[in-house]
């Protein structure tokens, strides 16, 4: 009996190390929306094509926005970003574990994923929820680095330094020497500059209300995206598929034909 349970928890563990071993995938992202100005380049310098829900490899993009420009993507880890105008940022890294039909959903992450993005200016409008403990999220900054696990939140990278406006959730940034750190909750909105983080010390503090609406914009325009649109495997793809799910307003809208009729007295 003993050599049966023995053979038992050995199978148990050497298929869970076959599932922890599983390589990750470069993972891919959707378009939600966009205005015209913006530029899309994949790892290997080549322009790619800009249209609603195209679909791409997100690992290595780089992106680039004019004063026109606008981009919300979401990821198939679930993570949606939203790049601003004027800005210069990049996905350098973005892998995932594949995942089963089993863990589809809104609520939490389906697999494990590594994603990094480098910004070099402008704003990153950032909503994701409850990513899986054992995946990372960072935003890179030339000040510091901002590591997200579940939250909506707005980094600003400017002659200023950085801020971090927090809408939902909570996330933490770090200083150059990953050492000290900032919890930044809601409805904090935090400004560090290149001398502050010399300090290790916030440079000003003030609450979200109080931050430029369009901050408020992008933060809402990530969050509404985040959640219309739902990535599945299908049986013939090697990569995850994504769903275009409708909010529920859509079906109480008024119909457009009239199915009322007026009724007639019997003759």
């Amino acid at each position: 009996r003993m050599q049966l349970q023995f053979r038992l928890l050995l199978i148990t563990g050497l298929s869970a190390l076959s599932l922890i071993a599983e390589p990750m995938r470069p993972g891919i992202g959707i378009v939600s929306s966009y205005k015209k100005g913006v530029t899309l380049t994949n790892d290997s310098g080549v322009k790619q094509k800009l249209n609603l829900h195209y679909t791409f490899n997100a690992n290595g993009l780089r992106i680039q926005t004019d004063k026109n420009g606008k981009l919300i993507v979401v990821l198939a880890n679930g993570v949606s970003l939203g790049f601003s105008d004027q800005n210069e940022a990049s996905i350098s890294t973005f892998e995932e574990e594949p995942f089963g039909s089993s863990k589809e959903g809104f609520e939490y992450e389906p697999s494990t994923s590594n994603l990094e993005i480098l910004l070099k200016k402008g704003s990153i409008g950032i909503s994701c929820d409850h990513l899986s403990p054992l995946s990372n999220f960072i935003v890179r900054t030339p000040v510091g680095d901002l590591k997200i696990f579940s939250s909506t939140c707005v980094l600003t990278l400017d002659d200023y330094g950085v801020r971090v406006s927090a809408y939902d959730g909570t996330s933490t940034f770090y200083y150059k020497n990953n050492k000290s750190r900032e919890f930044i909750a809601v409805p904090q909105s935090v400004r560090i500059s290149e001398q502050s983080a010399k300090l290790k010390v916030i440079a000003s503090e003030k609450t979200v209300d109080l931050v430029e609406t369009e901050s408020q914009r992008l933060a809402d325009s990530v969050l509404y995206a985040r959640k219309r649109i739902l990535f599945r495997f299908d049986a013939e793809n090697t990569n995850p598929v994504p769903i275009i799910v409708l909010n529920k307003s859509f079906y109480d809208q008024e119909s457009v034909i009239d199915y009322s009729y007026k009724e007639k007295p019997i003759e």
